[in-house]
């Protein structure tokens, strides 16, 4: 009896941990030069940002890299960057199953067309 209870909870736990969502890991690369502050995401055409940690310091520019841990969710993500000194950029629709690398080039190119607006009187 004994042994067929361990193996009905065996058979559940490893049914549950194929079940559950795994977190993904993305490489943050930054080639702007301005230093990443923080880094947000959402599913795509949401607006509800959620905090991704970036590490316990700023991720330089100049081709600074580092591996970052992103929640699991929905591939399609808009992620929302914000640099030293405040300013933010919207990444839109990136897709964070297909692609390891999540690479941040140029704030004002990589904007989507109403952050551009917004961010050129800056």
């Amino acid at each position: 009896m004994s042994r067929l209870v361990l193996a009905t909870l065996a058979v559940l736990a490893s049914a549950s941990a194929f079940a559950a969502p795994s977190a993904r890991y993305l490489d943050l690369v930054n080639t702007s030069r301005d230093s990443i502050a923080g880094l947000e995401m959402a599913d795509a055409g949401s607006s509800a940002f959620v905090h991704v940690p970036i590490g316990a310091s700023s991720l330089q520019g100049g081709g600074a890299a580092r591996t970052i841990g992103v929640a699991a969710g929905s591939c399609q993500r808009d992620v929302r960057v914000t640099f030293r000194g405040g300013r933010t950029v919207v990444l839109g629709d990136v897709d964070i199953c297909a692609n390891r690398t999540l690479r941040v080039g140029t704030p004002r190119s990589l904007a989507l067309p109403d952050q551009r607006t917004a961010d050129a009187g800056r």
